[in-house]
């Protein structure tokens, strides 16, 4: 029997998704005025809106600010809950840092592969760079996710903070490295090949089980959550919710662990025809409502309109 239960939450993953690739090297990626408009009109549906990105949360400032929303925002890839507003500063819901007893293991790991270190923090991330292209990685880095790195010294300056929410290596090899940092680290850290680097964090901290806590907090079944990504961070989030939306242009690992794959990918609007298609008309429209796992999204998708 259907309930009344109605879809609550909606979380999208940030580069790759929500944001619109950028135009160039020179630029960043961006929020469209289209999109913005769209989660503005979610968050007044009363549908809870949240971002859910590997970013950490000084670099996700100036797009909340765009957004003139107030919302739950998961970031570090899930190793921190922050509700975030426009020009006020950031309120701490949940964190998980990396134990202070394996940040030893992945600096050596690190020198051995001879990568440059990212230690981010809970209000700013910081650098070692020794090798002569590490400069340049950290500089391609930073315009990535849109903040400055203060540049240390030495690893002991590293060593000497407190224990960060994830570490991150810089690396034009991301996929291979990830796989060698698994074989030396073992299971005292979960690591995430990303676009450039990869990243260290604590055992069975990612944006799924940061959408479970989320969700919990909000008073929101986990099963009437939507979610959108397209990176392999985003796979435990796209498989622990009641429907999980793949782009386009997500890896074939992620479209494998989403319910649906989009039509789109995160250019020409993508993430909003996406929006549009998954919770009004693809659903309805092609026969694919025996596919949804929960009888909540069923009854939701079917009513709502914003």
């Amino acid at each position: 029997m259907i309930n009344d239960i109605r879809l609550h939450l909606i979380a999208t993953d940030m580069d790759g998704t929500f944001l619109a690739p950028p135009a160039s090297e020179e630029v960043t990626a961006h929020l469209s005025d289209y999109s913005i408009s769209t989660a503005r009109g979610l968050a007044a549906a009363g549908i809870v809106f949240s971002i859910a990105t590997g970013r950490p949360a000084p670099a996700l400032q100036p797009h909340v600010d765009a957004l003139g929303l107030e919302l739950p925002c998961i970031c570090f890839n899930g190793a921190a809950i922050l509700r975030m507003a426009p020009g006020v500063p950031s309120t701490l819901l949940w964190q998980s840092a990396l134990p202070s007893h394996v940040l030893p293991a992945i600096i050596e790991f690190a020198e051995t592969e001879q990568l440059c270190i990212s230690y981010a923090l809970f209000d700013r991330s910081v650098a070692f760079c020794s090798g002569a292209l590490h400069p340049e990685l950290l500089q391609q880095y930073m315009r990535l996710e849109g903040i400055e790195q203060q540049v240390l010294e030495s690893k002991a300056e590293l060593l000497a903070l407190s224990p960060p929410l994830k570490i991150v290596l810089l690396t034009r090899s991301p996929d291979d490295v990830a796989i060698r940092a698994r074989a030396h680290l073992g299971d005292f850290v979960d690591v995430v090949s990303a676009e450039m680097h990869i990243e260290f964090l604590r055992p069975g901290v990612n944006k799924g089980s940061a959408l479970a806590w989320l969700c919990e907090n909000e008073g929101v079944p986990l099963d009437s959550a939507l979610t959108f990504g397209d990176g392999l961070n985003d796979i435990e989030m796209l498989r622990v919710s009641g429907l999980g939306v793949a782009m386009s242009n997500a890896k074939p690992a992620v479209k494998d662990a989403a319910n649906i794959t989009s039509a789109y990918g995160n250019e020409m609007e993508g993430w909003l025809e996406s929006v549009n298609d998954y919770a009004m008309k693809v659903v309805c429209c092609l026969g694919l409502m025996d596919s949804l796992p929960s009888p909540a999204l069923k009854h939701d998708l079917l009513s709502v309109v914003w």
